[in-house]
């Protein structure tokens, strides 16, 4: 289960690079990390090599059966690419994508495509980590064993891209409340004469205005 579910995480990266190519780059927008630039590819053609890998050997072994334990040579490389990948997103996060981890003394930037793009290094590196902790190849049959926790993997994937855009759009508005400074202690003295007019106001149909009495900020 693991397996397949790495392995869908490793499909949603894909197919979530390629949206990004079709969706940013006819606009002119950098298709990069926000600080790792074009180190990505790096992680993008490693997924493909690890995924097919995954493809070939359920085309050599296609029938339904136990799973096969890989050997020790696949799980470090395995993990080696996992931990390659995770170091592209580490050199490719920029803190002033979000608000969170820009702070106050920092500018917060919204970036989709930086975003999308760290969203791909990043799943396609937990994809190989839980590949790496099953132990052994996901075996294609049967699909009905197979096919849940991959699409759970292609799921995730599109849940990931639209929190993290989210979160990056996401913008905070400072709400402040007079405190008790603002109001004075003594109220404003009434005018006794009018410079100039700024408004002007007259009582209600059928009433009589007998005096004009001072408030606690004014007349």
């Amino acid at each position: 289960m693991l397996g397949w579910t790495g392995a869908g995480l490793i499909a949603g990266g894909i197919l979530l690079a390629g949206v990004n190519i079709v969706r940013f780059s006819p606009r002119g927008e950098p298709l990069t990390t926000p600080q790792g630039g074009g180190l990505w590819w790096i992680t993008l053609g490693l997924g493909l090599v690890v995924l097919g890998v995954v493809l070939q050997c359920n085309g050599r072994d296609p029938d339904a059966g136990p799973a096969k334990r890989r050997s020790w040579g696949y799980t470090a490389f395995l993990l080696v690419t996992g931990a390659l990948c995770l170091a592209v997103a580490c050199v490719g996060f920029s803190p002033d994508l979000f608000v969170v981890t820009a702070g106050s003394d920092r500018v917060h930037r919204a970036d989709s495509p930086g975003t999308s793009t760290l969203v791909v290094t990043l799943v396609i590196a937990l994809g190989m980590v839980l590949m790496a902790a099953a132990g052994s190849w996901p075996r294609l049959q049967p699909q009905s064993r197979s096919m849940p926790p991959a699409v759970g993997g292609l799921a995730l994937v599109l849940v990931i891209e639209l929190g993290l855009r989210a979160a990056g759009l996401y913008q905070a508005t400072e709400h402040t409340v007079a405190g008790a400074d603002a109001f004075p202690d003594v109220p404003v003295p009434v005018p006794t004469d009018v410079a100039e007019a700024g408004w002007t106001w007259e009582p209600p149909a059928d009433t009589d205005l007998v005096a004009v009495e001072p408030g606690a900020f004014g007349p």
